[in-house]
């Protein structure tokens, strides 16, 4: 989506994860992508599970985030399970990095899981 409109980005998320508007594309700034995470193991709409295990990723496990053009490759640097009331995430950045967050329970307002990752270049 091209608008922060919550209802057009709730609509988003029900077919994937989603770019975030306003945050840097792939390569620049920081790149915010945010999806869907449950604890339920049947679930119809497989978009609702696109996030399940980010709190298992470990630091230096690569991830690859593919653009019409190229993939970008970015190496995990840390997990963190932030409050809602946290400040949100800041999308400038001095070098280009990725931000993966979801909520920590699937259809609450709650707290969330934020990865954050360094660039490493294009494949």
């Amino acid at each position: 989506p091209q608008t922060t409109d919550v209802k057009i980005l709730d609509n988003a998320l029900q077919k994937s994860a989603v770019h975030y508007p306003g945050s840097g594309l792939p390569g620049l700034n920081n790149t915010l992508i945010f999806g869907h995470s449950t604890g339920f193991k049947v679930v119809i709409n497989k978009a609702y599970q696109v996030f399940n295990n980010i709190k298992n990723v470990k630091p230096g496990t690569l991830i690859y985030v593919k653009t019409q053009s190229q993939i970008h490759i970015y190496r995990a640097r840390e997990v963190k399970r932030v409050s809602k009331y946290t400040s949100w995430i800041q999308f400038e950045s001095k070098t280009p990095m990725l931000t993966l967050a979801t909520c920590d329970s699937f259809g609450k307002a709650s707290d969330r899981w934020v990865l954050e990752a360094d660039y490493v270049g294009v494949k």
